[in-house]
């Protein structure tokens, strides 16, 4: 049964990544089977408009509420904590807006859908809370100290992640967030962690679904190469683990290359002395199309991250087939260890051997020698289990519920 639904998304983009990805295609899917309002950041509005009229939906239901630009460069600076004294003004704007539209359309649910840090849910449950949905929220936790000492990171950096640490365990007592997450009618968590912590310090349940998801309708041509080669996709920050991944590559000296995207050699400079560094190719900021190239013909994507959510390269490196070899924390774990992956527990003495462990992983996934049926059949099942389509349908299982 179609739901009249206000779908709140700061971030929304057509034919991107990360939460704006998550906007876009949660908007997109869920206009497929429900009556939906959008109330989004005005930044992308011309690539929303055009993308709306492809698909023929309704633009009028669209409300643009814009943030001013030293907000926006702000929020792409990760890290630059300013933000959010903006984004808490957008927010009580938005619910204004739902307010408005509310009036004269009887809505029926009220989802806050990102940006997915739970520090800041938005006022949607302070309107009607039993009809409200939060998540999915993420933003839990932080990198293993252990693990960035072990592999070298600067002090200053590692000073950083402390300070981040410490601050991240202080929002969860932030007032307006408490508020909003008890209040609700219905959370949604980005990764296992996050259903603990909701539990814990919130004492709330919540229904975990990964956020990030991928096509189920396109097609997803796999054509393996002669030679072998493992991908890396990562910026240069301490969380992202490049210098395990890395080592671990070197170690395993195995019979090929590895492909490094998004970062360039005299960005990286941490391997120069090493003489086998020359199999490392960096091939710094490439095309979308180019990744996905590469994610189709590579051997595994080693993806040695100690923070993330439900990243966006992992998820269409499964969809392409690939086994990924990552750690078995938060999302990107959960996902790979039901799809024939590599993963390796976080425990103590694993953090103390992650590059040996890593580099035995890179090894298996090397003489494994998979055939490419095999690939193709573990590609179409992960598309039809993790599409857009289908998070769609378990949002509106728990629209149903409220």
């Amino acid at each position: 049964m179609k739901k009249n639904i206000i779908l709140v998304a700061y971030a929304v983009k057509p034919n991107s990544g990360s939460e704006t990805a998550l906007g876009w295609n949660t908007f997109l899917s869920l206009s497929l089977q429900h009556n939906v309002w959008l109330i989004t950041e005005s930044e992308f509005r011309r690539e929303i408009l055009d993308a709306v009229k492809r698909y023929n939906l309704d633009s009028s239901r669209i409300t643009f509420i814009d943030i001013g630009d030293k907000a926006r460069q702000m929020c792409w600076n990760q890290g630059d904590w300013r933000f959010y004294l903006y984004y808490r003004g957008w927010q009580k704007d938005a619910l204004n807006a739902a307010k408005f539209i509310d009036r004269s359309h009887a809505i029926d649910v009220f989802h806050h859908l990102n940006m997915i840090g739970f520090r800041e849910p938005g006022f949607l449950s302070t309107h009607k809370p039993n009809k409200t949905v939060l998540g999915p929220l993420g933003g839990f936790g932080n990198p293993s100290l252990i693990l960035l000492v072990v592999n070298h990171v600067s002090i200053l950096k590692i000073f950083k992640e402390l300070v981040k640490l410490c601050l991240n365990f202080l929002s969860l007592f932030l007032p307006h967030a408490r508020k909003s997450i008890r209040s609700a009618g219905c959370l949604i968590s980005a990764t296992p962690e996050a259903c603990n912590y909701l539990n814990w310090f919130f004492n709330k349940d919540s229904t975990f679904i990964p956020e990030t998801g991928c096509s189920a309708q396109l097609e997803y041509p796999i054509v393996l190469p002669e030679k072998k080669f493992f991908l890396m996709i990562a910026k240069n920050q301490p969380r992202k683990g490049l210098v395990i991944g890395i080592k671990a590559f070197l170690k395993a000296n195995v019979d090929c290359d590895l492909v490094v995207l998004g970062l360039s050699k005299d960005g990286f400079s941490y391997f120069k002395a090493d003489k086998n560094i020359e199999r490392v190719f960096f091939m710094g900021k490439v095309s979308h199309q180019y990744v996905q190239e590469k994610l189709s013909a590579c051997s595994g994507l080693i993806f040695p991250s100690l923070h993330e959510g439900t990243s966006h390269a992992v998820v269409e490196a499964l969809a392409y087939g690939a086994p990924v070899i990552c750690f078995n924390n938060f999302s990107h774990g959960y996902l790979v260890s039901q799809y024939e992956g590599y993963t390796v527990d976080m425990n103590f003495l694993n953090k103390l051997n992650a590059v040996n462990i890593f580099s035995v992983l890179i090894k298996e996934c090397f003489n494994s020698n998979e055939e490419l049926s095999e690939r193709r059949k573990r590609s179409k099942k992960f598309r039809l289990q993790n599409s857009w389509s289908k998070k769609a349908e378990s949002y509106s299982h728990i629209y149903d519920s409220l």
